[in-house]
């Protein structure tokens, strides 16, 4: 079944649209896998360097875990709206053929990984905001202990 002018024109702004998005969200997984690896370099040299006998311990290792579940999960989302970008490409040949099923195929996965990304989008997120916490309350308490 072949789609419509129309439909093929409809597709191609909402399917151009979304590819917008998803690139947007690249960037920011990108910036994110940045600021958690620059984290967790300074709680290393905060640890290693000027904190050698740090108070509240238990707040390193939630800020560490919390960074690494921040990166782990902006890595795997990095590849995967990677791939997602990449099947972009797909579109102008399946518009051109007006073949219906691929079409709403393409879109199905793409409007899928929305939701995934909304999920993992909230736990990246969350977590970097906690291990920022703890490590923030732990300069903090170990500076104020310095005085």
């Amino acid at each position: 079944m072949r789609l419509s002018e129309k439909e093929t024109k409809d597709m191609r702004e909402e399917l151009e649209s979304l590819g917008e998005v998803q690139k947007y969200q690249f960037d920011y997984f990108k910036l994110l896998v940045t600021l958690n690896l620059a984290f967790i370099t300074a709680l290393i040299a905060l640890v290693k360097g000027v904190f050698e006998s740090p108070k509240v311990a238990i707040l390193i290792m939630l800020a560490f875990i919390c960074f690494m579940v921040s990166l782990l999960f902006s890595l795997i989302t990095l590849l995967t709206v990677g791939d997602i970008i990449s099947g972009y490409r797909e579109i102008p040949v399946y518009l051109k053929t007006g073949d219906k099923k691929e079409v709403e195929k393409l879109h199905k996965k793409t409007l899928k990984a929305f939701d995934t990304f909304g999920v993992v989008q909230m736990i990246v997120s969350y977590s970097f905001g906690v291990g920022f916490l703890a490590l923030f309350v732990f300069v903090v308490w170990n500076f104020w202990s310095l005085i």
